[in-house]
Order: C-alpha cells, then structure tokens, then sequence
C-alpha cells in the first residue's frame, strides 16, 4: 500500500494525522451542518525556522457562516460591503499577539479591532488554547488559514498542543483555487478573493503595506463567509492586485509617447523634490483636475531608479491646444510655497504632424528674417491650424548662447520648399552640429521661443 503524501514542512507525527485525518476539503461539507461548526482564522506573519521566526499571530473566530438577514448580504456579490460591516454583522472577535523579542523590519497597518497584546514565547501556547477553549463552545473548531504552511510550521515549532483542541483545518486559498478552475500550486490571493466577494477596495481587502496578522485573521474569516455564501461552485476571480500593480507602475514612469502625446514634465524651478500636495500621481491629477481640467495621465517619478524622492512628474491631455493653455496659465506657479516648471514634451516621432509641439529640448534663442530685420520669426504663432499659409524665408540669422554673456551669431541658408511653420523642424535637426563635445549645457534655455509656440 502506497504511503500517504505530506508536505514537507508536516514533520512531526501528530502533524501528520492532524493533516491527514481532519482536513476539510470543500465548502459542501460546511453548508450541510452549517450550526456544527465554529471556525478560527489564523494568519502568521513571519516563517518559523527562516530569518527571525514568527513574530505575531492573529486569530479571529467566525460562530457561525451562515449569512446575517441584512440587505447587503442577501445580494451576490456583496454589495460594497466593509470589512468593519462583516465583523459586526458576522460576530467576528479578533486578537493580534506580537512575540516579546522578535521584531518585524517593517511597521505594520494598524489592528483595528483591539490593541495588539504582547506576549512572551512561553506563555504563547497557552495563550492560544486559552481562547480556542473559550470559542469552541460544543461545537467543532475548524482551523482556517489561506495558505497554511506558516501556520502548520508554527504550530510543530511553537504550540503544538493545539493540534489537539482543533477538530478540523482547512485551507482557503486551494478551495478558491480549485473554484477557480487553477489544478496547478499557483494560488489565488486573499486580496483578489475579497474584492470578488464585494469588499470595499481599502483596508478591507488588505492594503500594499505590511499586514497586521489579526488584520488578516479577521479577512480570512470574512473571505470564508463569503465563500460559504457563494450560490456557485464555480468563482471566476479577476487578477486585481496584479492589475493595480501594472498600474502603480505606470504611474512612477513618463506615459506612453503613443497613447499619451500630449505631455507636460513637472519638476521644480530648483530641482528639489516635489511638494507633497502633488508628491504623487493621484496627488498630482487631483491637483490639476481641480486648478485645471482633468488629464488623461499623470505620473510622479524619481529622476533615477535608486532615488525615492520625487523629483518629476508628467502631465497629458487629449489635445494640443490644452496642453499650451496649461502652461501658459500655469507655468511659475508656486505649491506650498515652491515654484512649479512646466515644460512641453511632444511627440519624438520623426513623422509628427506639424501642428504637434515640438521636443522639449531648447536651442535657438532668436530667428530673424534677415530681408526684414525688425521681424521676429520665432515669435510668430507656428501653429497651422489657425495661422494662414505661411512664407518661405531664404536666408536666416541665428543666435545661440556662448557659454558666456554674449551670443554668437551665424547665417544659414533655409531650403526655399520650407514654409514658417516646418522651419522649426528643420531646426531641430541642426541640432548634433551646433552642439560640441561638453557643450549644450546652455543651450536648454535658449530655444523654448522657437520650439514652443
């Protein structure tokens, strides 16, 4: 006869009748006796045997799963539903313990139902089957968890007396796994779980901060109501966390030049970090959507990889036209107390339209029509859609800074096909021959008459 399989991290004898003998493998089982049961929630934060071990534990503990008679639970999903609302309604209590001397790197979220008690390593087993005991109540203890194998590497390690309290265990993440069509060890998360019951997308469904392991204790309950609530065997689960993620991600870079032309970059008039009213995306497009109109994307981001601090964001509309407006109207404004540079960045394709604007990379300071001295090319509106057809010009004079305080002038003959408005263009393109090696530091103040109109 073939010996039983068991995880590796199921050592110890009685962990191994424990997991073989009272698991409990579907919902079914539950929803057939649902007044039999009593479940307790248990999340560990930290890996027994790994680094620092177990830190905390949580507990929560769910009497009954059967649906309250209240008008946001009788719909499925939920219907915007918190995770203040399935405690109350489900008659969910909660504890958090933190283990004296053993500390998490990070902060955890706050615990919200109660005060995180701290507690010693010995006193930690009896702790524990002191409120399974107080729980249980004459009826069967189910252990629940989303993802046990933290759980049941504590429970060999640290308190292995549970093993006996306990009448049963279950693992949440390959019942909705197994709900979802996934045969393969890949897991459906917690997170994506309770957005698809119908949680509120905030601290109910778990943030990107580190977790609280009473926090999750109590999710996990309320991830197990929902469950048992579900009318199908069936639960298609979107990746939701992934898709915020991808999001979160386009959010730190420049927008796409193909779905977003139309960009202004945001930096601060002397390179300090952004202000914290616009010290994010969200941050950022609530701020310009209240001074402004609403942009189609925003971006807050580091000027390199290894830097945290904000020093640029992106700005994009639909159209041109609002683009120029935006920094007309707002270019050298001040946010809390720090003055705010805006400039235009286009599209970079060689084959943009000309009414697009042009790179936000300055470089001629002045153009005169040298047949007619007093007049400005440069000043002129390069905009065809609302400017006449434009003359050509032949010859044309061009001043850039040297370096010092004065300008060097040059005279340069324009291809006579080139109207007004190409000329621009065919500026940009003079580019890698006025700049020198070392050179062309100066040269980003001196274009932006030529280039931005």
């Amino acid at each position: 006869m073939a010996s039983e399989w068991f995880p590796v991290y199921i050592e110890t004898d009685d962990a191994r009748a424990f997991w073989q003998n009272r698991r409990i493998k579907d919902l079914d089982t539950l929803r057939a006796e649902p007044s039999s049961f009593t479940y307790a929630a248990m999340d560990c934060e930290g890996k027994e045997g790994h680094a620092g071990g177990v830190t905390s534990i949580g507990l929560a503990f769910l009497p009954s799963a059967h649906s309250p008679q209240m008008s946001v639970f009788e719909t499925w999903p939920w219907d915007n539903v918190t995770l203040d609302g399935a405690v109350l309604s489900y008659n969910i209590t909660s504890l958090s313990l933190r283990i004296r001397g053993r500390h998490r790197g990070r902060v955890p979220e706050p615990f919200r139902y109660g005060k995180v008690e701290p507690i010693s390593l010995p006193q930690l087993e009896d702790r524990l089957k002191q409120h399974l005991q107080a729980a249980k109540q004459q009826k069967r203890l189910i252990l629940v968890a989303w993802s046990i194998e933290n759980e049941m590497r504590a429970m060999q390690s640290l308190f292995p007396g549970l093993l006996s309290v306990l009448d049963g265990w279950m693992d949440l993440a390959d019942i909705t796994s197994y709900m979802s069509g996934i045969r393969t060890k890949q897991k459906i998360s917690l997170r994506d779980t309770l957005i698809t019951l119908g949680l509120v997308n905030n601290y109910s469904v778990q943030t990107f901060r580190p977790h609280d392991p009473g926090m999750d204790a109590a999710r996990t309950a309320a991830a197990l109501a929902g469950l048992v609530a579900c009318p199908t065997r069936e639960l298609t689960i979107p990746p939701w966390t992934w898709q915020e993620k991808e999001i979160r991600k386009q959010r730190h870079k420049r927008p796409s030049r193909d779905q977003h032309p139309y960009a202004i970059r945001i930096s601060t008039q002397d390179g300090s970090p952004m202000p914290l009213a616009i010290s994010s995306s969200l941050r950022l497009e609530g701020f310009v959507t209240k001074v402004f109109a609403t942009p189609t994307m925003t971006a807050v981001c580091p000027l390199k990889k290894s830097e945290k601090q904000k020093t640029h964001g992106w700005i994009c509309f639909d159209t041109l036209s609002a683009m120029k407006r935006f920094v007309q109207q707002l270019n050298g404004f001040e946010v809390n107390g720090v003055g705010i540079s805006l400039r235009l960045s286009g599209p970079s394709d060689p084959g943009r339209q000309t009414d697009q604007i042009q790179p936000a990379r300055p470089l001629i300071s002045s153009l005169q029509d040298v047949s007619n001295p007093g007049r400005n090319i440069a000043g002129t509106d390069a905009c065809p859609s609302t400017q006449p057809p434009a003359p050509t010009v032949s010859d044309c004079e061009l001043s850039r800074n040297d370096g010092g305080d004065g300008y060097e002038k040059s005279k340069l003959s324009v291809p006579p096909e080139l109207n007004l408005y190409e000329i621009g263009d065919f500026l940009v393109g003079l580019e890698a021959s006025w700049a020198e090696p070392g050179d062309g530091g100066d040269m980003d103040d001196t274009m932006r008459e030529a280039t931005s109109m």
